[in-house]
């Protein structure tokens, strides 16, 4: 594994949740992030420190709908094979 990041669901961002935070330690200033926006973190940072040689990333749907998970991905120099919806537009 090169890299994790703890992925916490929207609704435990609210004050009724503060408690189990406090039980879990997690830290006071983390905020709300999606998996595509934690995944683009580990791709940039693996890209910035130089650790593993790579050209594509491989994702599912969930990420492959997400344009700005996409985006990032190509912004990094890197190609991508997603899964998309059946119901994706395309064009040849």
């Amino acid at each position: 594994m090169l890299d994790r990041r703890l992925y916490l669901p929207e609704e435990w961002f609210d004050q009724d949740h503060r408690e189990r935070w406090e039980k879990c330690g997690i830290a006071g200033e983390v905020s709300f992030k999606t998996e595509p926006e934690l995944a683009l973190e580990m791709l940039r940072a693996a890209v910035a420190h130089g650790v593993l040689r790579f050209r594509w990333v491989a994702c599912d749907e969930g990420y492959g709908k997400d344009p700005s998970f996409l985006d990032g991905v190509a912004d990094l120099g890197l190609w991508y094979f997603a899964e998309v919806s059946h119901s994706t537009r395309v064009w040849s």
